[in-house]
């Protein structure tokens, strides 16, 4: 029973001596929305079976602006990450305007970011002077493999790398970094954002009732759909009937003038 009672304790110290592990956050800043040049959902495909890999092969926790559960609060979700993460993975496939917002602020506070783009993409002018990974847009298998690998090397390097030598404009101009001051807040300042956080969790839950009334609604329709009787259809069996019922008057009348005679 000491012998029990001495492990436990000794157990109990070990996991309190543990050191914490600090989750490493990387967000990823590329095109959401389906491009003309690109077939429909690539650039989910791209996040999900290359940038995320690579990413998680390299210590990260992967997110993107669609992560985001409340989509009206999305971009203060966004803007937060850009700023708050340990490293940032930005795609500039497509010269998406809104790709190029968000890594001009991203790189107005000198954070850690590496670049990449597909070979379909020429890089702007600004661009060029950055390092940045080349990645193959087809998504094959032997691909996929050698870009996951470039861009876990970039990501270890750039992690790694002293914080002058970050791949910026801030360091290229050799201009002072953007910095966020702490703000105390007034009562009526927090009540405000009292009242915002809770028109916020509102919403969300409306938007989760819309969600699940719309399924509910796509399951009845399908189900009336299946059991739905196509008038054109119902008029050919009338006709079919009113036939045979003529055939059978027809029948009728034969037999008695055949019995007559």
């Amino acid at each position: 029973m000491s012998a029990q009672k001495k492990n436990t304790s000794e157990d109990t110290k070990k996991t309190e001596e543990a050191p914490i592990i600090n989750e490493k956050k990387c967000f990823v800043i590329m095109p959401i929305a389906d491009h003309s040049d690109y077939d429909t959902g690539h650039f989910t495909r791209v996040y999900e079976h290359l940038i995320k890999p690579a990413a998680q092969d390299a210590g990260y926790i992967v997110s993107r602006a669609d992560d985001s559960s409340a989509s009206h609060m999305i971009m203060f979700d966004i803007l937060k990450k850009i700023i708050d993460s340990d490293m940032v993975i930005c795609d500039l496939s497509s010269n998406n305007a809104n790709v190029f917002y968000e890594l001009g602020l991203r790189q107005a506070f000198n954070k850690k970011t590496i670049l990449i783009i597909d070979e379909n993409t020429r890089a702007p002018f600004d661009i060029n002077a950055f390092r940045f990974v080349v990645y193959s847009s087809t998504l094959r298998f032997d691909h996929v493999i050698l870009d996951i690998e470039k861009i876990k090397k970039m990501l270890d390097e750039t992690e790694s790398a002293p914080d002058n030598d970050i791949n910026s404009i801030v360091k290229l101009l050799q201009i002072q970094p953007a910095e966020i001051k702490p703000v105390r807040l007034n009562q009526q300042d927090s009540l405000m954002f009292d009242i915002i956080k809770r028109l916020d969790n509102k919403m969300t839950r409306l938007e989760n009732t819309i969600e699940n009334t719309q399924s509910e609604n796509k399951d009845l329709y399908k189900s009336v759909t299946h059991y739905a009787v196509d008038p054109r259809t119902i008029d050919m069996k009338r006709q079919e009937k009113n036939m045979d019922i003529r055939e059978l008057e027809q029948k009728i009348v034969r037999e008695r003038i055949i019995k007559k005679i």
